[in-house]
């Protein structure tokens, strides 16, 4: 299993590679994809959770082929970290592989989408 599977999975505590659903449709996910790509010779600083997520074949085929943009996937994705990972948990990941950058990032694509934002809101006691 590769590393980004791996990292996945443990994040939102799957035991088994078959319990990974697909994050757009819910069918059965077979590969993990990274939303912003490793490219040529990849950049492991991209083998984070908050650019990780499980997509199904067709799903993963249209995310290369521009079927989805990186900005769509990350809402979707985002929004599924918030609704089924810690507080906790997410703020234990501020401290993994580039971890301080992703988190930054998680919290202003949160901050910056309405649906998002109110959930970040209520998993992190924000207060006005």
């Amino acid at each position: 299993m590769q590393i980004h599977t791996k990292i996945y999975m443990n994040a939102f505590g799957l035991d088994i590679i078959e319990d990974c659903k697909d994050e757009i449709n819910g069918t059965q996910s077979i590969d993990t994809h990274h939303i912003s790509p490793k490219r040529m010779g990849g950049n492991p600083k991209k083998d984070n959770i908050f650019n990780l997520m499980a997509l199904n074949s067709t799903n993963h085929d249209a995310a290369h082929n521009h079927g989805f943009s990186e900005m769509q996937l990350y809402i979707i994705h985002f929004e599924k970290m918030l609704c089924e990972i810690s507080k906790e948990k997410l703020l234990s990941f501020k401290s993994q592989n580039n971890g301080e950058y992703w988190f930054d990032f998680f919290t202003l694509v949160c901050m910056e989408n309405e649906h998002l934002q109110e959930k970040y809101i209520e998993k992190f006691d924000i207060n006005d």
